[in-house]
């Protein structure tokens, strides 16, 4: 089948063990963008890499249920302190214990709160790639959007030219189909997560986090046939 749809997100910002994958399953999901690794606190003077909490039982979950798993890590964009091959290292480490999933490894690449990417950031996310490329012997694929790739990546004063080489999950709320950044074609997507506002109770994500109201969810799309 075509098209199918995807858990665009899960980490322990929505997830814990009262998460129920087997009802996602059932409702139609065949997917999951699973977060194994972040950086969380500053301990010596730099902010640590971390594993999500949820990435082993989630991992194992979606396994269990038949929801193929795309493992990724939010790249830090912090360098001077938090270095990337250190990052790729981590997200390694949490992919040897609980599995990178049937399709590969990916790559975070956004703004997030007071953490921005800043000109210049290709040269340290291509030594990610490449550290865990030639670990996995697969090409790792890349989450972002039109406004950070557009800011850091390519434009008319940066052109990194490997960008295209790698496949491209793209972040677009609302459109009837994804505003794609060159250089990769318009049709040139992998995933598409196209909406963060998905009922989290009907896809098995009520309740599951004692006190917190279900949350939305983010909904993706794979562009052609799902991989295996």
């Amino acid at each position: 089948m075509i098209n199918q749809i995807g858990i665009g997100d899960a980490s322990e910002n929505d997830t814990s063990r009262y998460t129920d994958w087997q009802l996602a399953a059932q409702r139609g999901i065949k997917f999951g963008i699973v977060r194994a690794t972040t950086t969380g606190a500053w301990v010596a003077g730099k902010p640590q890499i971390r594993e999500d909490n949820m990435f082993c039982m989630n991992s194992r979950y979606m396994k269990s249920y038949g929801v193929k798993r795309m493992s990724y890590a939010w790249f830090d964009p912090r360098v001077k302190v938090c270095p990337p091959k250190d990052q790729a290292d981590s997200f390694l480490a949490s992919c040897q214990k609980c599995g990178v999933g049937e399709l590969g490894p990916m790559i975070d690449l956004e703004d997030s709160g007071s953490i921005y990417g800043f000109v210049g950031i290709g040269q340290h996310i291509k030594v990610w790639l490449d550290s865990v490329e030639a670990e996995l012997k697969v090409k790792p694929r890349l989450y972002s959007n039109l406004s950070y790739v557009n800011a850091y990546l390519f434009n008319s004063a940066i052109r990194e030219p490997w960008l295209n080489q790698y496949g491209l999950v793209i972040a677009n709320w609302g459109p009837n189909a994804p505003y794609v950044p060159q250089p990769w074609a318009p049709t040139a997507w992998d995933v598409w997560q196209y909406t963060a506002a998905a009922p989290g109770a009907y896809y098995g994500f009520n309740a599951s986090i004692p006190g917190k109201a279900a949350p939305s969810i983010c909904l993706a799309v794979w562009n052609g046939p799902l991989p295996g």
